[in-house]
């Protein structure tokens, strides 16, 4: 859970469990004895409608949701909850530091304009502003994260 959680908020996946409360459903994996999350519908992630949804998310790591807040996270991340607000925010951090560092998610966009480039032609348009939309809006979530370490 805390790397599905830690993902979606350094994505802006305002359209999700952490937000609005959309596009997941919650599966406790007996075999495994682990909550996972079945996600599905993820085009508005990476700063895509965000004008429009501005409302729904927050840049707070422990209640991203604005309006909607799920109990889950008054739950589990409550002040009175420090391992889970510590493991969340580690993986937050292992995210934006490691896994997905600015070099390499920078490198991600570039190659994704690339591959959509080549294939353009068949395209109606392609908005090359759209990729440095998605670089700035990483860029502003990643800086008001790591503000909170």
């Amino acid at each position: 859970m805390a790397n599905y959680i830690a993902a979606a908020t350094l994505s802006g996946h305002w359209d999700s469990m952490i937000a609005n409360g959309n596009n997941d459903f919650l599966f406790f994996n007996g075999a495994k004895k682990k909550w996972q999350v079945i996600t599905w519908d993820l085009d508005n992630t990476l700063g895509a409608l965000i004008d429009q949804h501005r409302n729904l998310m927050s840049d707070n790591l422990y209640s991203p949701a604005r309006e909607r807040k799920p109990k889950l996270f008054d739950l589990a991340f409550s002040e009175d909850k420090p391992n889970f607000r510590k493991k969340l925010k580690d993986r937050v951090k292992a995210f934006t530091q490691r896994d997905v560092s600015r070099d390499e998610f920078a490198r991600a966009v570039e190659t994704a304009q690339s591959t959509v480039n080549k294939g353009a032609e068949s395209w109606e348009a392609v908005h090359q502003e759209g990729f440095n939309d998605i670089g700035n809006f990483v860029r502003a979530r990643r800086n008001a994260l790591e503000a909170q370490f």
